[in-house]
């Protein structure tokens, strides 16, 4: 399966714009809540007062069974812009009349006859949402406290669901436009980290192909900067061990050919054994270095010196030295015994 390989510039605008993103979501969220609340605040104070001034109003014309009287108030709030019903009702929560006297009766049911019921049981005025209304109703009280009736009307929230559509669409905007600067910044700033990051990298990829005058130049005081001072330095501090490596190697390789030395190494561990190219050349091969088996190795040694080699190895193996040294026979590539002399 081959998955996604994102550039360390392009995950830090993507991170950049995701958060800020997020964050204009949040907040535009929040923001239509707040204004929601707010907006539906103002329509519980605007219906509270007209509640007020329509019980007022209701108090004579109710009193007196004056249905016209009770029409002239019921109109009055009808003709604010919000109201979408006024009724006048009887103490038993029994429609009078409306605002014209034509569409409503007496006994007629009423939409939410909840309200009405929540203010009988608690005397005072109630408030429900509805959808799209917010209904209201008061008692209406004589001078004694007596309720003699009840003032209901409805009220369309609709404009508080407007304006909080506008709202919605302003914060909208300002997050687009939040975005679209989170994006600019995001970039400007990937162009700053994500260069100097790229050139370690490439930095990096060239001392691991052997390059090691590779060095990065940046101009920096922050981390990056540090981080370059320091993959120099080491790149410098390896390249100097290496240089004296391979000094230390030609001057062994120097003494070695001079003496007519040859290196072998024996891994206990695999059985293998690792020899020089002098041991190559000395056997009569190509002068490469070669890996073979410890057994392989033994086969090569003459047959009456193999005890002598083994007792040798089985001494150096048991005492705390751990040394080695033994002269023996070895077969050439050309069928002729060489004599030599093993230590280790």
């Amino acid at each position: 399966m081959m998955g996604w390989r994102l550039g360390f510039r392009v995950q830090l605008v993507g991170l950049t714009v995701a958060i800020v993103a997020l964050t204009a979501a949040s907040l535009t969220a929040y923001q239509i809540w707040e204004e929601s609340e707010s907006a539906y605040a103002q329509a519980l104070d605007k219906g509270g007062a007209i509640a007020r001034s329509l019980a007022l109003n209701l108090i004579d014309p109710i009193y007196l069974l004056d249905l016209e009287r009770m029409r002239v108030a019921l109109r009055a709030v009808k003709a604010i812009p919000e109201v979408t019903v006024a009724l006048a009702l009887d103490p038993e929560g029994r429609v009078f009349t409306d605002h014209s006297g034509e569409g409503r009766v007496r006994a007629s049911t009423l939409t939410h006859p909840q309200v009405v019921a929540e203010a009988q049981a608690r005397g005072a005025a109630a408030f429900e949402r509805a959808g799209s209304l917010l209904v209201i109703a008061k008692p209406v009280r004589l001078g004694d406290g007596e309720i003699i009736g009840y003032a209901y009307f409805e009220m369309s929230l609709d404009s508080v669901r407007a304006h909080v559509a506008r709202e919605a669409e302003r914060a909208a905007q300002a997050g687009v436009l939040l975005s679209l600067l989170a994006f600019a910044l995001a970039y400007r700033l990937s162009r700053r980290f994500s260069g100097p990051v790229q050139a370690l990298v490439r930095a990096m990829a060239a001392v691991r192909d052997g390059g090691l005058g590779t060095r990065v130049a940046m101009e920096r005081h922050d981390e990056l900067g540090q981080l370059a001072a320091g993959f120099n330095a080491m790149v410098a501090s390896l390249q100097a061990r290496t240089e004296e490596v391979r000094e230390t190697e030609a001057r062994l390789k120097l003494a070695l050919e001079a003496s007519r030395l040859a290196l072998w190494d024996y891994d206990v561990a695999s059985g293998r054994v690792y020899l020089d190219e002098r041991w190559s050349a000395l056997l009569g091969g190509s002068g490469q270095p070669t890996v073979t088996g410890i057994e392989e190795l033994a086969a090569l040694v003459h047959p009456e010196d193999r005890g002598a080699v083994r007792q040798a190895l089985r001494a150096a193996f048991k005492s705390e030295s751990g040394r080695y040294s033994v002269e023996h026979r070895v077969a050439t590539r050309d069928g002729a015994w060489k004599w030599i002399e093993s230590q280790g």
